[in-house]
């Protein structure tokens, strides 16, 4: 068995649909902005804002503009890196029991010559589960870099949490990284049992609910019972 999961897939982001589009609009701006070597026009933001998956209230709207401006009032949108740092797309692959597991993920920000990741966070406030969370998706990254440039675990990971407030600089630390090699052991161990046992046969030719929803897997179930629970 092989199985694909983006990273987002081994935890739950935290916040509403509104707040994680917000944040999403905000990491938009932010790629566009290093791609092009230049702050970006209020419009741009305003298309950013109006082509977001939900409907952005305009306390939302807001928020990214005080997120945006934030960034644009800090040493980080000074910095100048080439177009390949941005988004940089790694895999990390495991073999979990008889699967094969391919972990997908885009870095916001790598920087080569510092030997340095970057990954800018949205959130209203940073607890302490948030940032064992991430602390996973950190050592994820770190590794997929490792296994990419195969130069040990040297890559140091670096959270940039944004707030319209400001701007904090988190280091993820070896201790706290130390500890996700059980944790992403034991994550994809639960998905890979959670997928198994959620497999099905397929329908059978003469399965006389072909029309169903669940067409894909029934093996047959009574067809009054299957319209009365559509």
């Amino acid at each position: 068995m092989s199985r694909k999961w983006h990273v987002g897939e081994l935890f739950d982001e935290a916040g509403s649909a509104a707040q994680l589009a917000a944040g999403s609009c905000f990491h938009k701006y932010v790629a566009a902005h290093y791609r092009r070597g230049q702050s970006l026009s209020a419009d741009y933001l305003e298309r950013l804002c109006q082509g977001a998956p939900v409907e952005l209230d305009g306390a939302a709207a807001e928020r990214i503009r005080g997120l945006v401006a934030a960034f644009q009032a800090s040493p980080w949108a000074q910095r100048t890196v080439p177009a390949e740092a941005v988004e940089q797309p790694v895999h990390l692959v495991r073999q979990v029991d008889e699967a094969i597991v391919d972990i997908s993920g885009k870095i916001d920000l790598v920087l080569s010559n510092q030997h340095q990741f970057v990954d800018f966070k949205t959130n209203r406030h940073l607890s302490e589960a948030d940032l064992e969370s991430y602390a996973l998706q950190m050592f994820i990254y770190q590794q997929a870099l490792a296994a990419q440039a195969d130069d040990g675990d040297a890559w140091r990971p670096l959270l940039v949490h944004v707030t319209p407030e400001g701007i904090e600089e988190i280091e993820v630390g070896p201790q706290r990284l130390t500890r996700q090699q059980d944790c992403l052991r034991q994550a994809l161990s639960q998905l890979v049992k959670l997928e198994l046992s959620q497999q099905r046969p397929p329908a059978p030719p003469n399965a006389p609910c072909t029309d169903c929803q669940y067409a894909d897997w029934c093996t047959g179930v009574d067809s009054n019972k299957e319209e009365a629970s559509q």
